[in-house]
C-alpha cells in the first residue's frame, strides 16, 4: 500500500474535551445496564435534549465483566479503541498511528469512549472542539484513506489449501487489515447514526471493492491458519532437537560436585536408566541414586532440566549457560520460529478482537430493538 502523506489525514487536534461526553461517562456503572444510568439520561435530556432513544442514551460498548475471557479489563481504558489501533498495526501510516495515540491518551485522561464522542457528534450536533472534534475528525480520516487504497489493502493470491507457507504472513495482515476495516466501518455507521442493516451493507459492498474472497470469513481463517501455524512450529522444533546441539559455556560440573559415592548395593536402581546400579553408584543431596556415569550424562547433556535431579527436580547446581556449536544453524531456526511466533501473537489479538467486536454488535442489536418503531 502506498504511504499517504500527512496533508492526506486532515486531522487537526482540537484543544478542549468535549464536557457533555465527561458528563455522561462519568457516571457508567460497571453493571449489565445497556442504557445509562437513568439520573443521567434526566440531566441530558434537560441540559441537552437528549433523546432516550439515542444511541447517546446507551452505553457506548459492553462492560469487560459481561463478555467472557475480558473480565481482566474491567476498568480498562476504551478496549474498542485499543483494538482498533491493534489491528490496525501494519496498515497504518505514522501520522494515522501518532493521532490514534493521542487521542487514546486524551480519551483515557478525561475517563470516556471514542464511541460516545461519536454517537454525541452524530445525535447532538452541532457538537465542536474537544476530543468529540478528534474522534470524529480521526474516523472520517481513516475512511477517507481506506476508501481510496481498498484496492490496494487486500494482500496475495487467493487462498490456497492446503496453505503455501510463503501465503501465511500475507494471510496474517488480511485478517488483521479486515478485522480493523470492519471496526472503522462500525464506527463510521455509529458517527452517521446508521443501523446494522446500512454498516452490513457498506461493508458488503467494501469487500467487494476490494476482492476479498466471498467465503473469505475472519474467525474461521484465523482458526485455521493457527492451526497451521502450531504444526510449523513443532516442525521447526523437530529441526532443531535433530539439527542443533548444544555445549557446555565453560567448564562442566564434574559429578564428584554433586554427588556422594555409596556402597554397592545390587537391589538399588538407577534413576536414569532404570537398571541395578553399574558400579560405582552416586547419591545426591536430594537423595536419589544413580549409577557415576549416568548422572554425568544427564548433568552434562545440555538439555533444560540437567542441572536438576533426574526424579524430584531439585536443583543440583546453578543452572549453566549453553551455546550452539554450530551457531549460524541454531540462528536460523532461531530466526523462523521467532517469525511464527511473532504471527501467533498476532492472530491472538486479531482473535480476541473479534471476540469484543461481535459484543459491540450485539450491544448495538439491543439499542435497535429496543428503539425501534412499530411498523404501521
Amino acid at each position: 500500500m502506498s504511504e499517504p502523506q500527512p496533508d492526506e489525514l486532515g486531522f487537526v487536534l482540537p484543544e478542549n474535551m468535549s464536557y457533555i461526553v465527561e458528563l455522561a461517562d462519568a457516571e457508567l456503572p460497571n453493571d449489565f445496564a445497556t442504557r445509562r444510568p437513568q439520573g443521567v439520561l434526566d440531566s441530558l435530556k434537560q441540559a441537552f435534549d437528549v433523546d432516550p432513544t439515542d444511541r447517546f442514551a446507551y452505553r457506548p460498548q459492553p462492560v469487560p465483566a459481561q463478555v467472557p475471557g475480558f473480565e481482566y479489563l474491567q476498568g480498562a481504558p476504551d478496549v474498542s479503541l485499543s483494538f482498533l489501533g491493534r489491528d490496525g498495526t501494519l496498515i497504518t501510516n505514522s501520522s494515522a498511528k501518532a493521532f490514534l495515540n493521542t487521542l487514546a491518551r486524551d480519551t483515557h485522561d478525561s475517563k470516556t469512549h471514542v464511541l460516545s464522542h461519536l454517537d454525541a457528534a452524530s445525535h447532538l450536533a452541532p457538537i465542536s472542539g474537544g476530543t468529540t472534534s478528534a474522534a470524529v475528525s480521526f474516523v472520517e480520516g481513516l475512511v477517507s484513506l481506506v476508501l481510496k487504497y481498498k484496492h490496494e489493502l487486500w494482500l496475495g493470491r487467493p487462498v490456497q489449501r492446503p496453505f503455501q507457507r510463503e501465503q501465511i504472513p500475507n494471510m496474517v495482515c488480511n485478517c488483521m487489515t479486515y478485522a480493523f476495516i470492519q471496526r472503522l466501518m462500525f464506527y463510521d455507521a455509529r458517527l452517521k447514526g446508521n443501523t446494522l442493516a446500512v454498516y452490513r451493507r457498506d461493508l458488503a459492498q467494501l469487500r467487494k471493492d476490494m476482492c476479498v474472497p466471498d467465503d473469505f470469513d475472519l474467525v474461521h481463517m484465523l482458526i485455521e491458519l493457527r492451526a497451521y501455524i502450531d504444526q510449523e512450529l513443532e516442525r521447526i522444533n523437530d529441526l532443531w532437537e535433530a539439527n542443533v546441539q548444544l555445549e557446555w559455556v565453560g567448564e562442566p560440573i564434574p559429578v564428584e560436585d554433586i554427588s556422594t559415592p555409596i556402597e554397592d548395593d545390587d537391589e538399588a536402581t538407577c534413576i536414569v536408566c532404570r537398571f541395578s546400579l553399574t558400579p560405582p553408584g552416586v547419591i545426591t543431596a536430594c537423595g536419589h541414586i544413580y549409577c557415576k556415569e549416568c548422572l554425568q550424562s544427564w548433568s552434562q547433556a545440555c538439555e533444560p532440566a540437567s542441572h536438576q535431579c533426574a526424579y524430584c527436580r531439585t536443583q543440583l547446581f546453578a543452572k549453566p549457560d549453553y551455546a550452539p556449536k554450530e551457531p549460524e544453524v541454531a540462528m536460523n531456526y532461531a530466526h523462523e520460529r521467532e517469525g511464527q511466533e511473532k504471527l501467533v501473537g498476532y492472530i491472538r489479538l486479531t482473535h480476541k478482537s473479534c471476540e469484543w467486536f461481535e459484543a459491540e454488535l450485539t450491544l448495538q442489536q439491543i439499542f435497535e430493538n429496543e428503539t425501534a418503531k412499530p411498523s404501521t
